[in-house]
């Protein structure tokens, strides 16, 4: 099969793979060296990105019904915390 024949990735995913990669870019990089104005601008900035991350994540809990009926989960969030072995509270959130 080639490259070609393959649908790209919605784009909620691509941008899910996107922020891990930039995630993991960034592991071991130290906020310590950070100058107080880059701390300032990413503490602000992060809890942007939070909050929209927040509200996407919401957006597909929400639409996600036939996930938990195709597992046999009482809802999408109980399915989820189950999948990432989370509280289950904490997947409603």
């Amino acid at each position: 099969m080639s490259l070609a024949t393959l649908a790209p990735p919605h784009p909620v995913v691509a941008c899910v793979v996107q922020m891990r990669d930039a995630l993991e870019a960034v592991a071991d990089a130290q906020p310590v060296f950070m100058s107080v104005a880059a701390k300032e601008s990413a503490l602000v900035e992060l809890t942007r990105v939070e909050a929209r991350l927040a509200e996407l994540k919401a957006r597909v809990l929400a639409s996600s019904d036939d996930v938990a009926l195709e597992h046999g989960a009482r809802d999408a969030a109980a399915w989820l915390a189950q999948a990432t072995q989370a509280d289950p509270r904490a997947a409603r959130a």
